[in-house]
């Protein structure tokens, strides 16, 4: 399924700590750009910090591989020939986090 071109800055992004500065930055992978940065309090980063920073720098990873799933699931569902199955439920719901993903 053809979604416009990506309206954010394309991945891959990774997680640049900055233990000093109580954040990490999300930058991509090349490391010309900062998308993102998630902060703490205190000392030292939570567990919880480090595994949002891990989990926005897949952002983009996970978009793309829900897209392709997406429509192999929904070309799974067509070969069924099924209006109602369990494929097409899957795919629904990884359209509507794709939508919400692109802001639409």
């Amino acid at each position: 399924m053809g979604m416009d071109a990506a309206q954010y800055t394309p991945g891959p992004w990774k997680v640049n700590d900055h233990p000093q500065n109580y954040g990490d930055s999300i930058e991509t992978e090349a490391g010309e750009r900062t998308v993102a940065r998630v902060e703490w309090f205190g000392e030292r980063p939570t567990p919880e910090a480090k595994a949002n920073a891990r989990l926005i720098a897949a952002a983009p990873t996970l978009l793309a591989a829900a897209e392709s799933v997406e429509a192999a699931l929904r070309a799974m569902a067509e070969e069924l020939g099924a209006d109602s199955c369990q494929e097409l439920d899957w795919a629904n719901d990884l359209r509507a986090a794709i939508i919400r993903a692109r802001g639409r």
